[in-house]
């Protein structure tokens, strides 16, 4: 990884106090800082001494913003002093002694973190005016300190040299500072020192020097450092090829920071910058998830499940999906959905059993969806050419009966029922079916009350049905059915047909489609008349893949 990409990740991880605000000129509100400021707010009057001294988004005003600077520095902001120093250094040049006594005297009120990160903004150009030598300057006084961050900003002094900042003087002085911090036992000088030997800044070009000083900081525990002598040892850079001590390199670098693992990983598996190992890949990939990286555990468990053969282990998979779900449970459950979307079934099984068994009720319901679909779910996917899942009646009805007896919840109870009813998985018992939906009616579960209507056996069906369209218009084609057909009850197809529309009304695909099957056909049934046509085309659209046949459409 580039030192530039790793200062960044060190700024990126530290929670900052008073300079979390500082954003780039475009971003602020300008006058939000002027009023903030004219109540004598420190910080809104450095962000604004900053934008007047460069004319950013206000006109330039060099007077006003030194003396906003000034202000806010003797009242204490030590950010403004720093940006004060990088203001005279600007007119004066970095050796003025005001001006480097004003950048760390301001950088020594700061967190050493804060300095760090106020010379990464210098650096990049965030919120401030890009400039290198002021970055240089203040990593160089932070990499000879004793502070936390030394090695960081060592790291960083180097990183500012290999981006092309400073010149060839400044870069002989970094050298100067790397390698005192480094006889210090600083991993990040060292591994600076190894980013100056490697790029020949400041020293002649150097590789078996470069790795030296990068072995000696990975021992000192600096990842970066690890990870740029495995890949050197492993293309044979300053040393002949040594895989095994490249392989202990790079793990090593994996183990101290496990966001490097997963490219690592992905560089054993395709063999193009190191060689190909994909048992390797996995042991990377194994260090991360127990690490806590989310994304390397589902990186693990597709090696697992599809990778090459050697590697396909499904228990070894459901370890890291059980880690993946852990750290993330909605995302598992999300993970399921997109499989199923791809229709990968038996990997959507895996994952939607992992988040079910963790409690997560709506995987529970999607896996038992799939474990036992509908004929029309079915029809939908062999009409389309898809796959079908691989069914399992007895485990979907545990699942569903689980979820309604521990947690009430109203749809899986309505599906435990019809499995009791008929005998998916279970035995059949429709009296307890009954038992179950009525419960669940009487909570409000309209799905519930539609089937006590329609599987209630005898005269009851009717009465039941009567109750069911009065408190649900949605629900009202059980009896319009019944009064269709004559089924306990004297037939009425008048009545049967405006309970249809009632229903229809209500949003209900079945009662659409029944109010077009109502409608009286010639001798040849299969030919649809116009009447009924709107009504399947209004059934197809609420989602009925049959009505969608009839009307030669797909289902929405």
């Amino acid at each position: 990884m580039p030192l530039l990409l790793l200062a960044l990740a060190a700024l990126a991880r530290t929670p900052l106090s008073e300079l979390d605000t500082r954003l780039p000129a475009s971003e602020l509100d300008l006058a939000a800082i002027e009023q903030a400021c004219a109540a004598a707010d420190p910080q809104a009057c450095t962000q604004l001494g900053m934008l007047l001294l460069v004319g950013d988004q206000v006109p330039p005003d060099a007077r006003r913003g030194r003396a906003l600077l000034e202000d806010a520095c003797a009242a204490g902001f030590a950010v403004a002093c720093v940006d004060l120093g990088w203001e005279r250094a600007r007119r004066k040049g970095l050796l003025d002694r005001k001006a480097r006594q004003l950048v760390v005297d301001g950088c020594d009120a700061l967190t050493p973190t804060e300095c760090n990160n106020v010379g990464m903004w210098y650096m990049l150009g965030w919120g401030v005016p890009q400039d290198g030598s002021m970055a240089l300057s203040i990593f160089e006084h932070l990499c000879t300190g004793s502070t936390d961050v030394a090695g960081v900003a060592c790291a960083n002094l180097a990183g500012a040299h290999v981006e092309g900042f400073g010149d060839q003087d400044d870069a002989v002085r970094a050298v100067e500072v790397l390698d005192r911090g480094c006889t210090d036992r600083e991993a990040g000088a060292c591994h600076g020192l190894a980013l100056m030997y490697r790029a020949g800044l400041g020293v002649r070009a150097d590789h078996r020097t470069a790795l030296a000083f990068d072995e000696a900081a990975c021992a000192l525990e600096q990842a970066a450092a690890c990870e740029a002598a495995g890949r050197a040892v492993g293309a044979g850079v300053g040393v002949n090829v040594a895989p095994g001590r490249a392989w202990r390199l790079l793990r090593t670098a994996c183990e101290l920071d496990v966001a490097r693992c997963s490219e690592l990983a992905a560089d054993y598996l395709d063999g193009e910058v190191l060689p190909r190992e994909p048992q390797r890949a996995v042991d990377l990939l194994g260090v991360a998830c127990d690490g806590r990286l989310l994304a390397a555990c589902w990186e693990l468990a597709d090696l697992r499940l599809d990778g090459p053969t050697p590697l396909v282990d499904p228990a070894a998979a459901r370890v890291a999906i059980e880690a993946a779900c852990e750290q993330d449970l909605g995302g598992c459950h999300a993970r399921g959905v997109e499989l199923q979307d791809r229709r990968a079934w038996d990997r959507a099984e895996e994952v939607l059993g992992v988040a079910c068994r963790l409690d997560h009720l709506d995987a529970c319901l999607l896996l038992a969806g799939q474990l036992c679909p509908g004929s029309q779910a079915k029809l939908t996917l062999q009409s389309a050419g898809e796959p079908l899942p691989a069914e399992d009646w007895a485990r979907a009805a545990g699942i569903y009966e689980r979820l309604c007896s521990d947690h009430q919840h109203l749809d899986a109870c309505a599906e435990w029922g019809l499995h009791l009813h008929v005998g998916m998985g279970v035995a059949e018992d429709p009296t307890t079916a009954l038992e179950v939906w009525r419960d669940a009616c009487e909570r409000g579960h309209q799905h519930s009350c539609w089937h006590i209507a329609d599987k209630t056996p005898g005269p009851e069906r009717i009465e039941i049905a009567e109750m069911v369209c009065d408190r649900h218009p949605a629900l009202c084609h059980p009896l319009g059915f019944a009064l269709w057909k004559g089924q306990d009850v004297e037939a009425d197809p008048e009545r049967a047909r405006l309970l249809f529309e009632r229903s229809c009304e209500a949003e209900s695909a079945t009662g659409c489609m029944y109010r077009g099957d109502i409608v009286e056909r010639g001798e040849d049934e299969l030919v649809i008349p116009e009447e009924a046509i709107p009504w399947y085309e209004r059934s197809c659209e609420l989602g009925s893949w049959l009505a969608c046949t009839w009307v030669g459409r797909d289902a929405q």
